[in-house]
């Protein structure tokens, strides 16, 4: 009886130890995306040769999506490429063709 009970307890603390690592691991990947989401949107913002005042960032899993509309398709394809050049971002995403249009 006393060995089961020992198996319990160490079942148990285990299991609450894994519980924490999984909420960490969920706020890291949050921190993550929100540091992404920030460096992205100060970088085309600070970009002098980008008008990024209609571009709206959004980042999930380190995958940037961005929105909104730009003058011309060289804004375009510089926003794209200021994004992707962001340390952790994965990709860039555009889930509509409408998104990140010119004006």
């Amino acid at each position: 009886m006393n060995k089961i009970l020992r198996s319990f307890t160490l079942f148990t603390a285990l299991s609450a130890a894994s519980i924490g690592v999984h909420a960490g691991n969920y706020w890291t990947a949050s921190a993550q995306d929100g540091w992404i989401d920030g460096y992205v949107e100060a970088t085309l913002l600070l970009s002098g040769n980008l008008d990024a005042s209609g571009i709206d960032t959004d980042v999930d899993d380190r995958t940037v999506t961005l929105r909104g509309k730009v003058e011309t398709d060289v804004d375009k394809a510089l926003a794209q490429e200021l994004a992707l050049g962001v340390e952790g971002c994965l990709l860039y995403t555009s889930p509509s063709p409408r998104d990140l249009s010119t004006s």
